[in-house]
């Protein structure tokens, strides 16, 4: 047995409200959610060291109050923008105005190591 029998996954409508062909080629890819380890962002970051040329928005917030932004100003990185945490109609904006939008998630398994 095994496998999907009728529906394997839902769409959810906030996320496929605007089709990537209506973003600008320069839009800036969009994380979103919440800052912590896990979500892989110490990962994200130091790709976009390598990425100078791409934009990365990233609208979420630390509940724990790790000053995250602090880091990524150290690392140079000055193609990154925090907005701070956003919902409803300001992160539909933001998910249609995107290239793309990034989840870089590891689960648990070596955080501790990489946290900032």
């Amino acid at each position: 047995m095994g496998g999907c029998k009728n529906r394997c996954a839902t769409p959810l409508p906030a996320l496929t409200a605007a089709p990537p062909e209506h973003a600008a080629a320069d839009a800036p890819v969009l994380y979103f959610g919440r800052l912590s380890p896990e979500k892989g962002l110490t990962d994200l970051l130091q790709a976009m060291q390598r990425l100078p040329n791409v934009q990365l928005r990233i609208a979420a917030r630390d509940p724990k109050g790790r000053n995250w932004k602090k880091w990524w100003i150290r690392l140079g990185l000055a193609n990154v923008e925090f907005t701070g945490q956003l919902a409803g109609g300001e992160l539909n904006e933001a998910i249609a105005g995107a290239r793309f939008t990034v989840f870089a998630y590891q689960g648990l398994r070596d955080v501790r190591k990489k946290h900032p």
